[in-house]
Order: structure tokens, then C-alpha cells, then sequence
């Protein structure tokens, strides 16, 4: 795990992989149409990021809301304090052949890869999937955050066959 610490505006369009960038971290729309001074991006989250790009075969990924600062982190309705606010979660939308690959697919893939932090259909969109790496356990279901998943094979309805392929 390494957190680094961006500068928005000089950085913006640093690559961190092949497929990612510091500016896809931070949302205008977190911060009333404006960018924060600073992005934190934990090296871990990327990885994991890239593994879920390359495992699915995706041509596009949109990170919805990356690094929050607290106050932002508070007025999206979080706590000011969780993953996201230490650079270590994103809300992503996965790509493939211009259809997304929906949430119950990733969610599987994360739980076999030991992903410590996942967020099933984020936001209530099917096809968003929260990623944290936090050295902590949750899986939950974001339609409502009262119901933590033990295998979203089950939960979902989804086969090995769907996650791997035949």
C-alpha cells in the first residue's frame, strides 16, 4: 500500500496504469463543479482496478467519485472519514463493447481476489460497483446499506461460468 498525494491542477493528466489517470479520481461533481487541490490515490486501489479491467476484458472504465476530501466526503451523504477520504476506494463503471458489465459480475470477482471493500449496484445503479482496498471487511449491498453480502454468488444469482467464462 502507498498513498500518494497528487496535485490536481499540475498532475491532472499523470497515467498511473494503462488505463487510469489522477484526474479520473476526482469528480467535479463532488465538489459543486470544482476540482480539490489535491487527489489522493493509494497504489493498491489502482492495482485492483487494472486487475478487474483486465479480468473482464474492458475497453472502457469510468470512476464515478474517486478521492473525496472530508467535508466533501460528508456532503455526498459518508462520513468524512472512510475510504474514499484516504484515497483508497472508487466508484467505478466498467465497460465492455460499449455495454456495462454489470455489478453482481465484478462484486464475484472481487470476493474471489480477497478484496477487502466491496459495494454492490453503487449508488442503486446495477452496473456500479464500489472498490475499496481499507484494511477492513465490508460487502454490502449500496440499495440498502444494512445488508452485508458473506458471498454474492448467492446473493446475486451468479455462476462461476458467468465470472470466468465456459
Amino acid at each position: 500500500m502507498s498513498v500518494i498525494t497528487y496535485n490536481y491542477s499540475t498532475d491532472k493528466n499523470k497515467k498511473l496504469s494503462d488505463h487510469f489517470s489522477v484526474g479520473e479520481f476526482a469528480s467535479p461533481s463532488d465538489y459543486n463543479g470544482n476540482y480539490p487541490a489535491q487527489v489522493l490515490i493509494d497504489s493498491d486501489l489502482i492495482d485492483v482496478l487494472e486487475m478487474v479491467y483486465s479480468h473482464f476484458g474492458a475497453d472502457k472504465c469510468i470512476i464515478n467519485s474517486g478521492y473525496r476530501s472530508s467535508s466533501c466526503d460528508k456532503a455526498v451523504g459518508g462520513s468524512g472519514y472512510g475510504p474514499h477520504t484516504q484515497g483508497m476506494a472508487a466508484d467505478a463503471y466498467y465497460y465492455k463493447n460499449g455495454s456495462p458489465i454489470p455489478s453482481r459480475l465484478i462484486s464475484c470477482y472481487l470476493q474471489d481476489i480477497d478484496n477487502s471493500g466491496i459495494g454492490y449496484c453503487c449508488g442503486g445503479n446495477p452496473n456500479g460497483t464500489h472498490i475499496d482496498v481499507l484494511a477492513r471487511y465490508w460487502h454490502g449491498d449500496e440499495r440498502d446499506y444494512s445488508v452485508t453480502v458473506s458471498d454474492y454468488y448467492s446473493y446475486t444469482g451468479t455462476t462461476k461460468s458467468e465470472v470466468y467464462g465456459s
